[in-house]
């Protein structure tokens, strides 16, 4: 209800130029974006048979974790998924090493992204697996990743070992419009 349907013409243009600038293919554009998602609530409606006008409430339950979904533009490399979850050993990974499975789990107290988790796996899982993927498909080094502008994406984030990895913020009420991963990705998932 509130994008801002007037700046996203003028974004747009802005990212093309630099993408055209950089001599990007989509292979080298992705995009990351977080999704709450309360594994334990109840849907909020439902049948009532008989002479019942209404079926008895429940308490919602709010237990959530984080999931972060990142892929490229063309679709060819979609990362692991990045969960985030309260605990750092949930009771439901007593017998599991985290490490073996097929998403990147971490933990915060309140399950939501922070500047540190983002940091962490913007420079410990991003930035290879994006450079192992250029390497094996004989891009150059260089890729350019949207993200909107939430507080825990800090703005002066750059990496060493890749400086010609960049970051492109979404301003305020667009990324429902141009989001990529909002046009129906996290929907799918």
């Amino acid at each position: 209800m509130s994008a801002d349907a007037t700046s996203v013409s003028e974004l747009v243009v802005k990212l093309a130029k630099m993408i055209q600038q950089e001599k990007l293919v989509p292979d080298q554009v992705y995009s990351i974006d977080e999704t709450g998602l309360n594994f334990k609530r109840l849907p909020q409606k439902t049948f009532s048979v008989g002479d019942s006008s209404s079926a008895s409430g429940f308490k919602l339950k709010k237990e959530r974790i984080t999931v972060a979904l990142s892929s490229n533009a063309s679709g060819e490399h979609k990362l692991p998924l990045l969960v985030i979850g309260k605990s750092k050993k949930p009771r439901a990974f007593k017998h599991i090493n985290v490490s073996s499975l097929p998403v990147v789990y971490r933990a915060q107290k309140s399950a939501w992204m922070d500047s540190n988790i983002f940091i962490d796996w913007f420079v410990n899982e991003f930035i290879p697996k994006v450079k192992k993927f250029l390497m094996e498909h004989k891009l150059p080094e260089k890729a350019i990743l949207v993200l909107d502008n939430a507080g825990t994406h800090p703005r002066e984030l750059e990496c060493e070992d890749a400086p010609g990895i960049k970051l492109f913020f979404l301003p305020a009420n667009v990324t429902s419009l141009i989001q990529p991963m909002d046009q129906g990705v996290i929907e799918c998932m």
